[in-house]
Formats: structure tokens, C-alpha cells, sequence
């Protein structure tokens, strides 16, 4: 969280506090108002969300570099959100920061629709307890990674003050971490004042000539290694128990379009430590036929396909995979999910 956040600030600013000619710095104060999403049966009941957020941002219209016209001229920032969760005995408040990108879809800035996209953290102070509070099975830890996704359109565009309505969507978990972890999911409306520190032109991006597109292809093969812990169980059972490890290691290879998009192909193997250890430890009470080979059996592979957005020093990795071979699913799933059909 520390390195994604210096790296927004490093790119955006030269120092802190100081506007670069070729950037504009927006003070920006927002309003959200909006339903958390009942996603289980006996969620717990909650009137409006509201959120209350501060929006640090760099403009970028340095043209010497190929990916600030390539994007149209994107924004990045930082936001600070204090938020009422709509359940003051259950839920209480959420205190987030979330470094954000902002790609548009015009560089006329009256028709465009810009898309702000942010993966940040989030301090909930009501987490689930035992005792304290059992309704709250929706998040199970006080830290949880948040994101968010909105869509936005300027009303009001001046040289000085932007004014602009939003609808989006938030969600905050700690990607089962800490058990139970159903995780909070939101959607909301927003209304927005961009204030900038100093005058601009805001027509400057429709007076840039269009950038002369590189047809040249580069291919590239890519290595990766990951490392992330877990606890063994389903959404909301069992509670309590310790995390294991995840190892992950994968090799793709694809194509580079327009130097900037970035698309691949590959394979992932992935071994969970938990899995090992209920095999070995439940070999005689298995419910499906597992416990030949316990390494075999904790080992997940599969095939994916992804696309990287190369903006500047920062990229946004998307993919999207296909189990190959996960045996420990059926045993998993018979004690803790229960889904049918499509796995």
C-alpha cells in the first residue's frame, strides 16, 4: 500500500506540494450517498451510506510524454474517505485512503466520460466478533483492502472549478484473510467540486494534434512469482483459525500494441499450504476420494489470459483464468460453500 501510494505521488508531483507548469493540482471535496448490497440472506439492515471525501489529483498535459496523449491527458490522485456505514450498532464507520487513476474518453472535457478506478486501503472500526458483535459477518477484520469504480460526467467545466455527477460502485474485503469475509459492497451516487490551484486552459487537450499511432509490434515473455496467505474455510466458517500460505508462480507471453497495451497468454501453478495440511491431517475422514498424493491434491493450475495498461511508471494488470486442475475444490466445497452447478 506504502509503495503504490508513493509511486502515484512521485509520478504526479516533483514535490510535494508543488504544481510542475505542465500539471494542474485539483483540491476536490466529495459527497457520496448510496445502499450497501444485501448479499446474504440475514444481512444486516442499513439506511443510506454516506460518504465524506477529500480528492488530492494531478492533471497531466506533459505531451513529451507518449502515454499522457495516448490516455487523453489522465488524471491521478489520492482520496480520503470517512464513511457512515448505515448501521451505527453493526457496522459503524470505514476510514479509507485509495490512490486512483482517471481515463477519459474525449479530451473534450465537456463530452467526456471519465472512468476513476482505485485500489487502496480501508480502517473499519466494528469488525465482527464473537460475542461483540456476531451480526457482523460481512467483514472480519479492522483492515481491508478497498476499490473502487466509478463513472463521472462534468456539468459545469471552467478554467478555475469543475462541478461533476457520479454513479459507482465500492467494495472493501480482506481477501479472506481473516474469516468471515463476505466483504461490503456498495453502490453510490457522487457529486463533485474539482477546485484547481491555478488558471488553465480547459480546452488545451482539443488543440493538441492527434498522436501518430506506432504500428510496431513488440513480443515479450514474463515470469512471476506471487506469495499470499489465507485462512482455510468458507465465507463465514470457521471462524478462528490460523492463515496458511499461497505460493503462486506463472510464465505467459503475448504482444505489446501501440506501446501501451499490453496483452498475454499463460499458465499458473499454485500450491495452498492449507489444503496440505487438512489432507494430511483428515486422511481418514475425507469426503472425497483425496489423500494418495497430498501435494498433487493441494496444487492448482490453470490458464489465464490478461491485459496490462502501461501508464508511465504504473500498470493496471486485468486477467481472467480457467481451473485446469483443482482437486481439493470438491472437498472444500462440500464443507463450506455448497455452490452446484458451474465450478
Amino acid at each position: 500500500i506504502i509503495s503504490v501510494t508513493l509511486a502515484f505521488l512521485i509520478q504526479s508531483l516533483d514535490t510535494f506540494g508543488i504544481v510542475p507548469p505542465l500539471k494542474v493540482l485539483y483540491i476536490e471535496p466529495e459527497l457520496m450517498l448510496g445502499k450497501n448490497i444485501e448479499i446474504y440472506e440475514d444481512f444486516p439492515h442499513s439506511t443510506l451510506r454516506t460518504n465524506y471525501v477529500l480528492n488530492l489529483s494531478v492533471l497531466n498535459m506533459d505531451t513529451s510524454k507518449h502515454w499522457v496523449k495516448f490516455y487523453k491527458f489522465p488524471t491521478v490522485g489520492l482520496s480520503f474517505s470517512y464513511s457512515n456505514l448505515g448501521n451505527q450498532e453493526v457496522f459503524k464507520n470505514e476510514f479509507s485512503i485509495i490512490p486512483y487513476i482517471i481515463l477519459k474518453t474525449s479530451r473534450n472535457q465537456r463530452k467526456s466520460f471519465d472512468f476513476k478506478i482505485g485500489l487502496g486501503a480501508s480502517y473499519l472500526n466494528h469488525q465482527f466478533h464473537n460475542e461483540n458483535n456476531p451480526d457482523n459477518r460481512v467483514i472480519g477484520s479492522s483492515f481491508t483492502w478497498a476499490f473502487k469504480l466509478f463513472l463521472y460526467k462534468k456539468f459545469l467545466v471552467t478554467d478555475k472549478l469543475n462541478l461533476k455527477f457520479g454513479l459507482g460502485f465500492l467494495h472493501s474485503s480482506n481477501a479472506h484473510t481473516t474469516i468471515p469475509n463476505y466483504g461490503m459492497n456498495s453502490a453510490m451516487v457522487s457529486l463533485a467540486a474539482q477546485f484547481a490551484t491555478k488558471s488553465y486552459d480547459p480546452d488545451f487537450a482539443m488543440k493538441m494534434e492527434d498522436m501518430p499511432v506506432n504500428k510496431r509490434k513488440y513480443y515479450f515473455l514474463q515470469a512471476r512469482f506471487g506469495y499470499g496467505w489465507h485462512e482455510l474455510g468458507g465465507t463465514f466458517v470457521p471462524v478462528g483459525t490460523k492463515d496458511f500460505a499461497v505460493n503462486s508462480y506463472s510464465l505467459s507471453g503475448g504482444i505489446i500494441l501501440k506501446q501501451h497495451i499490453k496483452l498475454n497468454l499463460g499458465l499458473t501453478y499454485r500450491f495452498y499450504d492449507s489444503f496440505y495440511d487438512f489432507i494430511v491431517r483428515h486422511k481418514n475422514g475425507l469426503r472425497t476420494d483425496l489423500g494418495e498424493n497430498p501435494r498433487t491434491e493441494a496444487s492448482n493450475v490453470f490458464v489465464f489470459i490478461g491485459t496490462e495498461f502501461l501508464i508511465g511508471h504504473i500498470g493496471l494488470d486485468f486477467a481472467f483464468g480457467f481451473n485446469l486442475h483443482k482437486p481439493f475444490y470438491d472437498e472444500f466445497n462440500s464443507r463450506w460453500e455448497f455452490n452446484e452447478g458451474f465450478k
